[in-house]
């Protein structure tokens, strides 16, 4: 097993072969809220997607719930807020139009039962 494209994507060691990927930004929010950005080429048609979601309690949740939805057509970010009702995550993703509470769960694989979607709207 080879370490260096793991540490490479860790942000560990910085290689030529670690900057030919999108660049991932973290911004330092509070705890209940976190945010990453991919660079990624512009699309003429984006939207803003609400997904109200269960299950997802953890930073490991999120980059699984990330990781995920990063592979939607035209992702831009992903922010996660503490929902409106009890034991829900506001999830905001900013990616092309077209994408489906169908495609996210979908997304979410195995997960699905776990990481459940609740609602899911285009604004």
């Amino acid at each position: 097993m080879k370490l260096t494209p793991y540490l490479c994507s860790l942000g560990l060691l910085a290689l030529a072969s670690c900057q030919e990927k999108p660049a991932v930004e973290k911004q330092a929010t509070p705890e209940t809220q976190s945010e990453t950005s991919v660079t990624a080429p512009a699309t003429s048609e984006e939207s803003t997607y609400l997904v109200t979601m269960t299950g997802v309690t953890c930073g490991g949740c999120q980059s699984y719930v990330r990781g995920s939805f990063k592979d939607f057509q035209g992702f831009k970010s992903i922010k996660f807020a503490d929902g409106t009702e009890k034991g829900t995550q506001a999830v905001t993703v900013i990616a092309a139009e077209g994408v489906t509470k169908e495609q996210a769960i979908a997304a979410l694989g195995k997960k699905a039962n776990t990481f459940v979607v609740k609602d899911f709207a285009s604004q």
